[in-house]
C-alpha cells in the first residue's frame, strides 16, 4: 500500500475535491459572465480567520464563495512526516459551502517546499517555512488561499526504563509519536546528510538505522554479537563520515569500540578494538577520537585514538586517587585541552575533573575538585562546562581559564533525582537534562541559565540520550 494511503487510513477527516459547476447568473453582480480575470480575487491569510478580501465567486444559486478554510490551521509540520489538510468553502455569510466537481491545485513558497498529493497529503521535504497556496477552480470561477506553513524540528529521546525511543516537539517537548524497541537503548545519533536515526539497543541488540521520515518501517540493523549490556556512548564524525561507538559491559572490564562508515553501514577497516569499558568519547577540533576509558589494569586515562583505523595514539592516566572511575569528557576548542571527569569509587564519592592539555605531547596540566559528588554527564558551551551528579539532583556549572588552571565554580542547577545525560540544542539555544529519578526532562536558557516556562517537562520512563533532529 502506498505511504499515503496508510497515512489517510488512520485520518477520520480528509479532503474530498468535488466541486460543483454552479448555475449561478451570468449577469450584473450575480455571476462571472465566463472567467473575468477582474473578479477572480486572491484571498490571504488562514481561512480559519475569516472571508478574504476581492469579489465572491459564484459556486451555486444564492451561495457567494469568499474564502477557504483550511486545517489544521496554523500549519506546523515535521519534516518527512505527512499531514492530511481538510479544504471547505466559506460563504460570505459564514456558512460552509461544500465543494463538489472540479478541482483543487497547490503551489508552495518556496518552490519545491513540500510534497502535494492529490488528495491533499502533504509531506515538507525540508526544514524551511514557507507559504503553502491552494487554489478551487471550476468553469464559474476559482479562489485561492494563502496559508503559512512551517516545518519544526523533532527531538529524539532513548528510555531505557521501557525500552522506547519517543519522538518530541523539539521547542515544546510534547509526544509526536513512540517507537518500541526491543532492548534497552542508550546511545543514539544522527546523520544528517541521508536523514538517519541511529540507535544501539542492549541486551545481545544490535544497531537501529531508522529512516527519520518514516520511524514506523522496519529499520536497519546492524547486529552484534557481542557480549553484556550493549552501546553506552556514540558520536557522528564528519571529518570522514562515520559513527563511533563504545560497547561495554556493566559487570567487568571488557569492551570495545566501533567504528562504521555512515553511509555504507561497512566496518571502519579497524573495527572492532579492544577498549575497556569507554565512558566518554568525543572528538578534536581535526577529528581525532579522544576517549575517556579504565583501561584496564592500567588504571583509567585518556586515550587518543586514530578515527580510521580507531588505533591508540597516544595515553594519558588521569587515576588521582585509588578506585578512580571515568566518566564524563568534553574537548576545549579555545584552550585544546580535554576536560576528563572521575570520581572515587566508593563513598564519599569524591569527584574531579582533571586537564589535559593537547597542545603537544598529551599531559595533565590541572586537576578540579568538584563541590558535589558522583559526577557523570558533562557539555562545554563556550567558557561554560556543564556537569551532572546522579545522586545530587543537580548539574554544577564550572568557567574555564586556560589549560593549565583548574576551572572557576559558578552555581548549580535545580534538576531533579538522578540527573544522567547533558545535551545542548545550539538551535535554541538551550541545556536539557535527562532526569532518570522523575522521567522528566529539565531544560535551561543557557543566556540566562534559568527554567524555561513548562519546565520540567514530563516523558517516559528512564530518559537517557537526547539527540536533536538535524
Amino acid at each position: 500500500m502506498n505511504w499515503w494511503k496508510r497515512m489517510l487510513s488512520g485520518s477520520a477527516v480528509v479532503l474530498t475535491v468535488a466541486l460543483g459547476c454552479g448555475c449561478g447568473s451570468s449577469s450584473g453582480g450575480d455571476g462571472l459572465g465566463g472567467l473575468d480575470s477582474r473578479r477572480l480575487g486572491y484571498f490571504p491569510g488562514s481561512g480559519n480567520a475569516g472571508p478574504g478580501t476581492g469579489e465572491p465567486v459564484p459556486f451555486s444559486p444564492g451561495s457567494r464563495l469568499v474564502s477557504l478554510s483550511i486545517s489544521p490551521s496554523p500549519l506546523n509540520l515535521y519534516r518527512g512526516q505527512a499531514q492530511p489538510l481538510t479544504i471547505q468553502g466559506i460563504s460570505a455569510d459564514g456558512n460552509t459551502i461544500p465543494l463538489a466537481g472540479g478541482s483543487i491545485s497547490f503551489t508552495t513558497s518556496p518552490p519545491n517546499a513540500l510534497d502535494v498529493s492529490s488528495t491533499a497529503v502533504i509531506t515538507p521535504l525540508a526544514r524551511e517555512d514557507g507559504i503553502l497556496n491552494v487554489t478551487a477552480t471550476t468553469p464559474r470561477g476559482s479562489i485561492s488561499q494563502a496559508v503559512p506553513f512551517s516545518v519544526r524540528r523533532r527531538l529524539f529521546v532513548t528510555h531505557w526504563g521501557d525500552d522506547t525511543l519517543r519522538v518530541l516537539d523539539a521547542q515544546t517537548y510534547t509526544q509526536v509519536k513512540s517507537v518500541a524497541l526491543g532492548g534497552h537503548p542508550l546511545a543514539m545519533v544522527a546523520h544528517p546528510a541521508t536523514d538517519r536515526l541511529w540507535v544501539g539497543v542492549g541486551d545481545g541488540h544490535g544497531i537501529n538505522v531508522f529512516n527519520m521520515a518514516d520511524l514506523d518501517q522496519a529499520p536497519t540493523e546492524i547486529g552484534s554479537s557481542l557480549p553484556s549490556y550493549g552501546y553506552y556512548r556514540s558520536l557522528f564524525n564528519p571529518f570522514n563520515n562515520s559513527m563511533l561507538w563504545s560497547h561495554i559491559e556493566l559487570a567487568g572490564t571488557g569492551g570495545t569500540l566501533q567504528g562504521f562508515e555512515a553511509d555504507s553501514l561497512d566496518p571502519l577497516a579497524g573495527s572492532p578494538q579492544m577498549a575497556s569499558q569507554i565512558r566518554s568519547l568525543t572528538l578534536n577540533d581535526t577529528g581525532t577520537l579522544l576517549l575517556n576509558t579504565t583501561r584496564d589494569t592500567a588504571g583509567p586515562g585518556l586515550q587518543v585514538r586514530d578515527p580510521d583505523t580507531l588505533m591508540v595514539l597516544d595515553t594519558v592516566l588521569t587515576e588521582q586517587i585509588p578506585f578512580d572511575l571515568p566518566l564524563g569528557l568534553v574537548y576545549d576548542r579555545d584552550n585544546q585541552c580535554a576536560y576528563v571527569g572521575s570520581e572515587e569509587l566508593v563513598p564519599p564519592f569524591s569527584s574531579r575533573i582533571i586537564t589535559v592539555d593537547l597542545t603537544s605531547s598529551p599531559s595533565i596540566s590541572a586537576v578540579t575538585d568538584l563541590t558535589l559528588p558522583r559526577a557523570g554527564s558533562m557539555e562545554i558551551v563556550g567558557d561554560r562546562v556543564f556537569v551532572s551528579h546522579f545522586t545530587s539532583s543537580a548539574v554544577s556549572v564550572y568557567r574555564t581559564t586556560s589549560a593549565g588552571a583548574p576551572l572557576l565554580f559558578e552555581r548549580t542547577l535545580a534538576v531533579g533525582a538522578n540527573p544522567a545525560n547533558l545535551t545542548v540544542d545550539p538551535t535554541s539555544n538551550r541545556l536539557l537534562v535527562s532526569s532518570e529519578g522523575t522521567n522528566s526532562l529539565y531544560v535551561f536558557d543557557l543566556a540566562t541559565l534559568d527554567p524555561i516556562a513548562g519546565s520540567p517537562f514530563t516523558v517516559g520512563a528512564g530518559p537517557a540520550t537526547c539527540v536533536f533532529e538535524p
